[in-house]
């Protein structure tokens, strides 16, 4: 295990926006500079050694959505591995959004939905801690094998439909319900 000390990388980005103040121009560089940050965070090997946080090194590359993008990381703390997402374009609708996620999905005690550890920022760049999910997505799988048998897909359904019922309870709807956010632990 290598330290923060022993030559690793911490993700920081000085300046990266918190809100879209100062000039149009003002506003339109610092997102320029953070989507660059974004798209160095993708080149895997670019990961060696990288931390955000003071706790969690990331492994590699899980996948992108429309707001995030999410990675394996290695939390030295608790030594678990996690899953990090962290918010790739800007705005403050977009950062109030990520925000509203992870305290709703926070609140969420249920074995169907994936806990949130931690909301924090590295610098100015927000990010969520998440727990890691061995396994593939339901997208995968299919691509991979085809089509479920209909009694798997079934226990599928039912797991996902009793994790949005726990979110309902609470008044917390999903927005983005497919077949890539649905994850399947190893049977």
């Amino acid at each position: 295990k290598e330290s923060m000390a022993g030559g690793a990388k911490s993700v920081t980005l000085g300046n990266a926006p918190t809100s879209p103040s100062g000039t149009a121009t003002d506003v339109l560089k610092r997102s320029a500079d953070y989507g660059r940050f974004i798209d160095s965070l993708r080149d895997i090997e670019s990961l060696e050694n990288t931390y955000i946080g003071k706790n969690y090194r990331m492994l590699h590359l899980i996948d992108e959505g429309g707001m995030g993008i999410v990675f394996k990381a290695y939390d030295e703390a608790l030594d678990r591995t996690v899953a990090v997402k962290v918010l790739t374009r800007f705005s403050a609708k977009l950062l109030r959004r990520f925000q509203n996620e992870a305290k709703a999905v926070g609140r969420l005690q249920h074995p169907n939905v994936v806990q949130v550890y931690e909301m924090a920022s590295e610098g100015d760049i927000p990010y969520i801690v998440m727990e890691y999910v061995h396994g593939t997505s339901l997208s995968q799988r299919i691509r991979d094998d085809g089509p479920l048998p209909v009694i798997h897909a079934l226990e599928v359904l039912l797991q996902v439909a009793r994790g949005l019922d726990a979110a309902h309870v609470r008044q917390i709807i999903h927005r983005d319900i497919k077949t890539s956010n649905i994850l399947l632990a190893p049977d």
